[in-house]
C-alpha cells in the first residue's frame, strides 16, 4: 500500500476477538486488550547522503501543531538506510480526520522531501503492556 492515502484492504485482523477486552486471560498474560487505538507505520529507505537530514526533518515536523488524537510518534532508524515513523492514534476516527485535513500526512511528506518513496502500513492495536515504573 502506498502512503498517498490509499485505504487499506478490508481484512480480518489476526488475533481479534480471541481474548475479551481486559479479561482474566489477558491479565494473566501481563497485557491489556485495546480495541480502538491505531498505529501507523510509514517507512522508507533514505539515501546515505541524506541520513543526517532525517532526524532534523522529523524535529521540524514536531515543531508544527500535532493533529488531534495523536498519542505518540517515534522515529526509528534501521540498517541500510531504512527509517520508520510509527505513530499511535486514539482511534480510526482521529486517523481519518488527519488524513482528510488540508495538509498532507506529515511522515510521507517528510520522506518524499528527503528523496525517498514512503510505504504506509496501518495496524489495529490489540494488546498493550508497559513495564511498571
Amino acid at each position: 500500500m502506498s502512503a498517498r492515502g490509499d485505504k487499506p484492504a478490508a481484512s480480518a485482523i489476526p488475533g481479534a476477538g480471541r481474548l475479551r477486552a481486559n479479561s482474566g486471560s489477558a491479565r494473566r498474560l501481563g497485557w491489556r486488550v485495546v480495541s480502538d487505538m491505531i498505529m501507523t507505520e510509514v517507512s522508507a529507505v533514505v539515501a546515505s547522503d541524506r541520513a543526517d537530514d532525517v532526524a532534523l526533518a522529523f524535529a521540524e515536523v514536531l515543531r508544527k501543531p500535532l493533529p488531534d488524537g495523536l498519542i505518540r510518534t517515534e522515529l526509528l532508524a534501521g540498517r541500510h538506510g531504512e527509517w520508520k515513523v510509527q505513530t499511535m492514534w486514539r482511534d480510526q476516527a482521529a486517523l481519518d480526520a488527519m488524513r482528510a485535513g488540508p495538509e498532507p500526512p506529515a511522515a510521507p511528506t517528510m520522506f518524499r522531501q528527503l528523496g525517498a518513496e514512503p510505504v504506509l502500513r496501518i495496524y489495529h492495536i490489540r494488546g498493550q503492556h508497559a513495564a511498571p515504573s
